[in-house]
């Protein structure tokens, strides 16, 4: 197989990842300004449901997760041949 060769795609498959990213990044960033502000925490860690955030930020990486390992796995699948591409 020659090096040079391209790969015919285009960036709009990166689309998925990046709003998937975009959404997470924004909880992410909501969710430390609220953690740092004197209202969301108080006295007692307990009722502040901290765990609830960060079962969101691991849910939102699980989702990332299936939406690179399911199409990766379905190339592979398919087992493209990238010399026949001229």
């Amino acid at each position: 197989m020659d090096d040079l060769k391209t790969i015919p795609m285009t960036v709009w498959w990166l689309l998925p990842q990046y709003m998937i990213y975009g959404f997470s990044d924004a909880f992410t960033i909501v969710g430390l300004q609220e953690l740092h502000g004197d209202k969301w925490l108080g006295n007692n860690l307990n009722r502040a449901h901290l765990d609830y955030y960060y079962w969101v930020l691991a849910g939102l990486s699980a989702l990332n997760l299936c939406v690179y390992s399911i199409p990766s796995d379905i190339l592979d699948v398919y087992n493209f041949d990238l010399s026949l591409i001229d």
